[in-house]
């Protein structure tokens, strides 16, 4: 496996999915493949959509069909993560897919 989940992140999701009365499916989505974190690259070394796509994988032990996802992303930087992600879940069969970030990262213009 090319990335595993903090205990944090593991704490904070089943948080959510508690308070919320929602499954949690910590585990749904796998990366499989490791890829430059984009909140520490520089712009022209931000990995693709395309890269974040391939690197990760729905685990097929979870059925998302007809599912309502609660997709819990740390970072959001420039959005090519979660839209891999999201893109992943809705070929799972997921009817609906919300975003929530704990933060989003300055814009490299705005450091300069």
């Amino acid at each position: 496996m090319a990335y595993t989940i903090s205990e944090g992140h593991r704490e904070i999701s089943r948080r959510l999915a508690e308070k919320l009365k929602i499954e949690d499916g910590t585990g749904a989505l796998v990366r499989v493949k490791t890829v430059r974190k984009s909140s520490t690259s520089l712009p022209e070394d931000r990995p693709s959509f395309d890269e974040h796509y391939q690197s990760m994988v729905v685990n097929p032990m979870f059925d998302l069909k007809g599912k309502k996802v609660l997709l819990f992303d740390d970072i959001y930087t420039i959005g090519n993560t979660a839209r891999a992600a999201a893109t992943r879940i809705f070929e799972a069969g997921a009817e609906e897919i919300w975003i929530v970030s704990l933060g989003m990262t300055k814009r490299w213009s705005q450091w300069t």
